[in-house]
């Protein structure tokens, strides 16, 4: 259960116990991602027995005109029978499903890093 969250609009670092906008525009890309990313893993046969996916959203421009310029994603897993580059296309996927989800425009820039764990 979520209760109350302070919110600011800093012009320079974020005033301490408050999330920013672009904490939250994270959180929530991060939670697509993983969701989409689960979801095409288990439909392929291959269901994640772990993901783990961070997100760091870049602005730019003034506080009154600013812009989503980059979302940046590490996204980390351990999924049984599935090689690296099986999980980085499923990563890539899942971010585009995620932009498009989000209505962000599915070209926007952002490094896309994945690590596959090896499955116990």
């Amino acid at each position: 259960m979520f209760h109350a969250l302070p919110v600011s609009l800093p012009e320079g670092d974020p005033f301490p116990n408050e999330a920013t906008p672009g904490e939250l525009l994270a959180i929530t890309h991060a939670l697509f991602v993983a969701s989409a990313l689960s979801e095409t893993l288990a439909l392929a046969g291959s269901p994640a027995r772990e993901i783990v996916v961070e997100a760091a959203c870049t602005f730019s421009g003034p506080v009154q005109a600013r812009k989503l310029s980059a979302i940046d994603l590490r996204v980390s897993g351990r999924v049984p029978g599935l090689d690296s580059t099986a999980f980085g296309e499923a990563a890539a996927a899942a971010r585009l499903h995620a932009l498009r989800s989000g209505g962000a425009q599915e070209d926007l820039p952002g490094e896309l890093r994945t690590e596959l764990a090896a499955s116990a």
